[in-house]
């Protein structure tokens, strides 16, 4: 079982199987939390990584990509809706704002193509 935050909305999940991040995100479920719409303070709206131990259980649990959600005015900048893995191993996010989710720092969505995340595993979510 996976614990998450009451009203983050986990809406896609996927477990990652590709080789593009480094070694310790195969087979974590990658899940995109959709985010919470009626709480005073809001939760969700960013793509959260869980690292399972080898029987299953949690081992860590972390933002993946996150910024969709402006913490001064609580905003949704996005809000993403599901994950997909492409072939080559990179992974794509969609959201239900303007059919596309903008990455993190950025205030207008960006273009579908440009959604790929897959820097965000090395350790950067700025695209």
């Amino acid at each position: 079982m996976v614990e998450t935050a009451a009203h983050a909305a986990d809406l896609g999940l996927t477990f990652y199987d590709g080789r593009q991040f480094p070694d310790a995100y195969r087979g974590a479920l990658i899940g995109a939390q959709h985010g919470s719409w009626n709480r005073t303070t809001p939760a969700g709206a960013r793509i959260l990584v869980t690292f399972l131990n080898q029987d299953g259980t949690v081992r860590e649990q972390k933002p993946f990509a996150e910024g969709w959600l402006d913490e001064k005015t609580n905003e949704y900048l996005g809000r993403p809706v599901d994950v997909a893995l492409l072939r080559d191993g990179s992974m794509l996010a969609s959201g239900d704002m303007a059919a596309a989710i903008p990455g993190p720092g950025r205030t207008r969505p960006m273009s579908r193509r440009s959604s790929a995340i897959s820097a965000a595993a090395s350790g950067s979510t700025d695209r």
